[in-house]
């Protein structure tokens, strides 16, 4: 069964949501896992590309569309409906919950403080639960 956690940032900012996405997506890459981005929409995947290329040069992450050739990338990105072959760990930025997710090991929102962003927290926390799913959640103090 999919394990659930929610961060919790204090910021409505989505720089910072960004950045707190950008870490977790490093972290998975460092313990071998690959990740799956689900984006609501071809804007939001873009601002999540240029994030994930240009946050640190220092560190870029390598990624792909989940619809392009599978080179070996560690991180997908996705605002279609595709996982492909993931299915380590999603992070999901949608207001719904992709229909794939109960195929991935571990699926993290990252929750910023704005009212649209926390009714879908909401909405994803009292399905997941109702269902029996594993959830933590962390409150990540300034994200």
């Amino acid at each position: 069964m999919t394990e659930v956690d929610f961060y919790i940032l204090s910021s409505d900012e989505t720089d910072k949501q960004l950045a707190f996405v950008s870490r977790l997506c490093q972290k998975a890459i460092n313990n071998g896992l690959r990740v799956l981005i689900a984006a609501n929409d071809e804007a939001q995947l873009q601002s999540v590309a240029q994030y994930l290329t240009h946050e640190r040069p220092e560190s870029y992450l390598p990624w792909r569309h989940s619809d392009a050739t599978d080179r070996g990338e560690p991180i997908a990105l996705d605002c279609k409906g595709e996982c492909g072959n993931h299915k380590d760990v999603l992070i999901n930025l949608c207001a719904q919950l992709p229909e794939y997710f109960s195929r991935f090991s571990r699926m993290a929102e990252v929750v910023i403080q704005t009212d649209t962003v926390l009714a879908h927290t909401r909405q994803h926390w009292s399905f997941l639960g109702e269902r029996g799913y594993p959830i933590r959640h962390h409150k990540m103090g300034r994200g």
